[in-house]
C-alpha cells in the first residue's frame, strides 16, 4: 500500500514524540517552504530566523503561489520538511495547493496562514491535511513554535516509516507495510482532528475578543456596550432592578490633538481608558469606548446614589494622571466632564413585544452630560438635578 502525502498530527502529540532524539532534528539543515506572495513576509522570516539560518538549522525556500511551490515540492532534490503557504494568493490559492499534494509520494509537515476572518478556510485546510494554522498579523512566538513542533513531528514520522519499511522487508511481506502505514494514518488523522477542534475553538475565542475590543484603547468597544446594555435592561425588566450609565468625555481634546499631536492624543485616550478600566471594579460592570474621545460606564443593578459614587472616585483617579494639557482653558492638566443617568427598567409583558434598551436611558445620559459642558466642565450632573 503507498501512502502519499501525510497528514501531520498535532501539538497533542508533543507528548508522545518526547523520546524523539533532539540531537536528530538538529543534525541537517531543514528545508522550509514558504509560500506567500507578500515580499514583506519574506523579509520578516529572514530577520526573525536569521541565526538558525546562519547555524544552518533553517533553510527557507520560497514561492509567490501554488503553481510555483509545486514545481519545487516536485523536485527530486528538493527535499521539504515543512510547507507554510498562505491560503489567499494569486494563480493557485493555498486550499487548491493542499489538494494537489496528494499526488506528492513525500512526508512533509503543512502549516496554514490565514487570517481571523478565515476560520471557515482554515477548517477546509485542516481537512485537506494541514498539521496546523496561524493568524495573521503573525505572532512569531507562535509561528516558532509551531515549526518546531511540526519539524519534531516530521522527524518522528519518518523515522516509524523507516521502521516499518525495514520490518516489512525482514518478513518479506508488502502486507505487513501496508497495515502498519493505516495504522499510523488513522492515528494521525485523530489527533489532526483533535488539533482542528481545540485550535479553532481558541481562535474563535480570540476572534469573540477581538470583536468585542476597541483597538487603540483595549478596552470593550461600542459594539459590546450595545450588547451589555441590552443584557443589563432585560435582567432589569426582570428583577426591577435600576440600570445606570456614566457618559462623558475629555475636556477640550481637539485642542489636546492640535497642540501634542495625534499620537500623543491616542495615547493619551489609552490613559485615560485603561484608568476608568481599572476603577470600574464590580464584576457586571462595563467601561467602553462610545466614540472619539467619549467613553461610558455601565452599571447594572446601580442607583443613582451608587454612580455618583463611582463618577466622584472617577474624577479623582484622572487627576491623579496628571496628563498635561497646555490649551484647556479650566485646568493645566487633562480633564473630563460626565453625564449620569438611572432608570428603572418598565415590567415585562408575556403579550409584550421584546423591546430593546430604552433609548431614554442613553439620551438622559447624554443630556446631561452636554448639561454638564454647557456649565463649565471639569464637572459631572446628574440627569434631572438641574
Amino acid at each position: 500500500m503507498d501512502v502519499k502525502f501525510r497528514t501531520l498530527a498535532n501539538k497533542s502529540f508533543q507528548n508522545e514524540t518526547t523520546h524523539t532524539s533532539v540531537e536528530n532534528i538538529n543534525t541537517h539543515t531543514h528545508q522550509i517552504l514558504v509560500v506567500d506572495d507578500e515580499a514583506e513576509m519574506q523579509r520578516l522570516l529572514q530577520q526573525r530566523f536569521r541565526r538558525k539560518i546562519r547555524a544552518g538549522q533553517l533553510n527557507f525556500q520560497f514561492a509567490q503561489n501554488g503553481v510555483e511551490a509545486l514545481k519545487i515540492l516536485k523536485n527530486p532534490n528538493n527535499q521539504i520538511d515543512l510547507l507554510l503557504t498562505d491560503i489567499n494568493m494569486p494563480e493557485m490559492d493555498g486550499l487548491t495547493l493542499l489538494a494537489n499534494l496528494a499526488e506528492l509520494e513525500i512526508t512533509f509537515g503543512t502549516v496554514v496562514i490565514s487570517a481571523y476572518g478565515d476560520m471557515a478556510k482554515v477548517r477546509m485546510a485542516m481537512n485537506r491535511g494541514a498539521f496546523d494554522f496561524v493568524t495573521k498579523p503573525i505572532d512569531f512566538q507562535d509561528l516558532e513554535n509551531t515549526i518546531n513542533r511540526t519539524l519534531k513531528f516530521v522527524s518522528h514520522l519518518r523515522e516509524k516509516q523507516q521502521k516499518n519499511k525495514t520490518l516489512a522487508q525482514s518478513y518479506g511481506s508488502d502486507e505487513i507495510l501496508g497495515l502498519q502505514e493505516t495504522v499510523e494514518h488513522l492515528k494521525t488523522e485523530v489527533l489532526r482532528q483533535e488539533l482542528l477542534a481545540k485550535d479553532l475553538h481558541t481562535a474563535n475565542q480570540k476572534l469573540e475578543q477581538l470583536l468585542k475590543t476597541d483597538p487603540l484603547t483595549q478596552i470593550a468597544n461600542r459594539r459590546h456596550f450595545n450588547q451589555r446594555l441590552l443584557q443589563a435592561w432585560q435582567h432589569g425588566q426582570e428583577e426591577q432592578h435600576p440600570v445606570s450609565l456614566i457618559l462623558f468625555d475629555i475636556d477640550y481634546f481637539k485642542f489636546y490633538n492640535d497642540y501634542y499631536g495625534h499620537p500623543a492624543g491616542d495615547q493619551c485616550l489609552f490613559q485615560v481608558a485603561q484608568t476608568v478600566h481599572q476603577t470600574v471594579r464590580p464584576a457586571n460592570a462595563l467601561a467602553a469606548r462610545y466614540g472619539g474621545e467619549e467613553f461610558v460606564i455601565l452599571l447594572p443593578n446601580a442607583n443613582q446614589q451608587q454612580a455618583i459614587a463611582l463618577t466622584e472616585h472617577l474624577y479623582s483617579v484622572i487627576h491623579q494622571l496628571g496628563i498635561p494639557h497646555q490649551l484647556s482653558t479650566i485646568n493645566d492638566t487633562v480633564t473630563i466632564s460626565a453625564g449620569i443617568a438611572t432608570l428603572v427598567p418598565f415590567p415585562w409583558q408575556p403579550e409584550t413585544p421584546e423591546l430593546p434598551p430604552d433609548p431614554l436611558l442613553v439620551q438622559q445620559a447624554d443630556q446631561a452630560l452636554y448639561t454638564a459642558k454647557q456649565q463649565g466642565r471639569n464637572q459631572y450632573v446628574v440627569y434631572g438635578s438641574y
